[in-house]
């Protein structure tokens, strides 16, 4: 299905004539438009909202319960145990509080508490970064030093550098380079 750049970017007017007077659109609403677009803007909406959850809640309220959903409805919590669910109904003035603080807007929302069985909370990606060290650079340089010609040895030594930091970070054996070319018998 195709659509028209206006249906698309509805922002944007139509322009009748080059000497017009050219309005600009900022990338957020082109953002927006496509979001809703795509009909991801839901789901954008609760990544975010339980990002801000896990940021603005105390320990024992936020390692038991998280944004399940939000809709026109309501908004679900979910929760890991029925305690915490009877828990969660004595401490909806705070939870209404903490949506008033992190999204003004979906304040006005019922709040829906649910049992979750298992209790799968969406946990962010982890970043796992892995230390760029002296010896990482020297093996680098040394497989690099086995070509002859200068200009394949400073174009692979970044290439070669990259291929040892993914290989640490994914938890690989790193084989050290031989200094001597192996000898055919």
């Amino acid at each position: 299905m195709y659509y028209s750049i206006n249906r698309i970017f509805p922002a944007n007017p139509l322009r009748a004539e080059l000497g017009s007077n050219l309005s600009f659109t900022s990338i957020s609403s082109i953002a927006s438009s496509q979001k809703s677009l795509f009909g991801i803007e839901e789901g954008v909406r609760l990544v975010l909202f339980q990002r801000d959850w896990d940021s603005h809640l105390p320990s024992p309220i936020r390692d038991n319960t998280y944004p399940g959903a939000i809709s026109p409805e309501g908004i679900i919590i979910r929760t890991s145990r029925q305690a915490w669910q009877r828990q969660c109904t004595f401490l909806l003035p705070e939870i209404r509080e903490t949506i008033q603080a992190i999204a003004p807007d979906l304040a006005h929302l019922p709040i829906v508490i649910r049992l979750e069985k298992p209790f799968r909370k969406p946990l962010p990606a982890k970043n796992n970064s892995v230390e760029l060290t002296e010896e990482l650079q020297n093996q680098a340089m040394a497989i690099s030093m086995l070509s002859e010609d200068p200009g394949v040895r400073k174009a692979c030594y970044p290439i070669i550098l990259k291929s040892l930091l993914t290989a640490k970070k994914l938890g690989l054996p790193i084989i050290s380079p031989k200094t001597d070319p192996p000898q055919d018998s």
